[in-house]
């Protein structure tokens, strides 16, 4: 499971989120990664908001900049995918 990824949109900030990631042990925080910062932490909200971008131009530059670090067999979880997610996840 932790080729899953999604790709979110804050404030115009583009992340890759793995769902089933965590970095804490309460599992309480996902892996994220972006292009100004890296690997860190992120909220729930990042996972389960409304944020989610599924247009693959507009995630283009951050996947192929993961996949040069080493992401190579990931799978971008899109919208036939999203409401299972998060009834697994919440």
């Amino acid at each position: 499971m932790q080729n899953f990824v999604i790709f979110t949109d804050i404030n115009g900030e583009l992340n890759a989120v793995w769902p089933f990631v965590f970095t804490d042990l309460e599992k309480k925080f996902n892996q994220c990664y972006a292009h100004v910062g890296q690997h860190g932490s992120c909220h729930p909200d990042y996972v389960y908001g409304d944020c989610w971008v599924t247009d693959p131009k507009k995630y283009a530059d951050l996947l192929a900049e993961l996949k040069t670090v080493g992401y190579e067999d990931l799978i971008v979880l899109n919208d036939s995918n999203i409401k299972l997610i998060k009834e697994k996840l919440i």
